[in-house]
């Protein structure tokens, strides 16, 4: 199961309310972020390109609704690096003295996330070709992928909410980070037959930073995204979900079908076949064959 929801960092965007009891329709009363809109960035969702009233959903185009009760969610992220600088140079030659100097760092950061909601919404959309060539077309839209391609390869990349996790009647979310920075110098003098003698010092910053907060009131907690990019060897954009750096697990209706993909870009006789990556694991590839008469232009 893919994690494809973006836990947002800010608590002030407020969830759309539709007009129609159905929920099958683009406008919305109000809500400053939708089910719809197009955004630059999963990380960087200002501004959010559509304004005003969205294009209208297709019949197709029905809102999923969820509901969870007492969620509760909680991530740790840790990461270490380090580094070595050093050289040797012979300083009694015959008796075969070295001394070196040697200068190493070590970073840690620890970073944890957490939230929890008496009542969790959960609303996801699969936008239709139709809609998506519609909001493209806003002049919005259109000014942000002129602006942000790269010639000439007429290639861009823009993100649709297709999903919005709302927390209802407020909760509370919070995190923690831990940084330290290690820092070690020292000389080694090495005398064959008699000792090797080092000489260092060691210095240690450590940064703690604690946050926690009450939501008042209904907001959007995380969103989720489809891409649609084109490039040059593409005579028309395509959809898929956007996976890369998301924090939460989504349901399998939610991962990407590379059949649909498939045919949507004109290939409907290219046959999918998934194969076990080694005996008796569950993860599978996905493997793309082509029936003799099967073309596509790019």
């Amino acid at each position: 199961m893919n994690k494809c929801w973006f836990v947002l960092e800010q608590s002030f965007y407020t969830p759309p309310v539709y007009t129609t009891p159905s929920r099958a329709g683009g406008q919305t009363v109000n809500g400053n972020l939708r089910l719809g809109d197009v955004v630059p960035s999963p990380k960087n969702i200002y501004p959010v390109l559509t304004q005003g009233t969205l294009p209208r959903f297709g019949r197709e185009m029905r809102i999923t609704p969820t509901q969870l009760g007492e969620f509760k969610w909680d991530q740790t992220r840790e990461r270490e690096d380090s580094a070595n600088a050093g050289a040797g140079a012979p300083i009694a030659v015959a008796a075969g003295i070295t001394l070196s100097a040697e200068i190493s760092a070590e970073f840690q950061r620890t970073m944890k996330t957490w939230a929890n909601f008496k009542t969790l919404d959960i609303e996801v959309v699969q936008p239709s070709t139709t809609y998506i060539d519609e909001v493209i077309a806003q002049s919005n839209v259109q000014n942000y992928i002129e602006q942000h391609k790269t010639p000439p390869l007429d290639r861009w990349t823009i993100y649709v909410v297709i999903g919005l996790m709302i927390a209802r009647a407020g909760g509370s979310i919070g995190s923690s980070g831990t940084k330290s920075h290690t820092f070690q110098g020292g000389t080694d003098l090495d005398i064959p037959g008699v000792a090797n003698f080092k000489v260092g010092d060691t210095h240690k910053n450590i940064t703690e930073t604690h946050k926690s907060a009450q939501i008042q009131g209904d907001r959007v907690w995380a969103v989720r995204f489809a891409k649609v990019h084109k490039g040059l060897l593409r005579r028309k954009w395509m959809q898929t979900e956007e996976i890369a750096g998301a924090a939460l697990d989504g349901d399998d209706e939610g991962e990407e079908q590379v059949q649909k993909v498939l045919e949507h870009e004109g290939l409907e006789k290219a046959k999918v076949t998934e194969c076990p990556t080694a005996l008796g694991a569950t993860e599978t590839w996905s493997f793309v064959t082509m029936a003799p008469d099967a073309t596509h232009d790019a």
